[in-house]
């Protein structure tokens, strides 16, 4: 958390990922290029959900399709105690 609360608040990429938040066409006309960091953005998700994946699949010894059944709770209480940033600015 500490280095993705430093990526967002102290690189351009981060800057330009909340930006792009905000509003994508004050982001444009600001001259972020918004496809670029769309595409980072997701490629940063899509490899830290592979991350998460490996390490599910670690925990439970297990790679079946309903392994993971019962984690969704866990998941909905992350977000809602925090975890998830709901705005990038502060």
């Amino acid at each position: 958390m500490a280095i993705l609360a430093v990526f967002i608040r102290k690189t351009r990429t981060g800057r330009y990922t909340c930006a792009i938040g905000g509003s994508e066409n004050a982001a444009l006309l600001s001259g972020v290029n918004v496809k670029r960091v769309k595409v980072a953005a997701y490629m940063a998700a899509g490899a830290l959900s592979a991350v998460a994946g490996l390490l599910v699949t670690a925990r439970l010894h297990s790679a079946q399709p309903g392994a993971g059944s019962g984690y969704e709770l866990d998941s909905i209480a992350a977000a809602a105690t925090g975890v998830t940033p709901l705005r990038c600015s502060e």
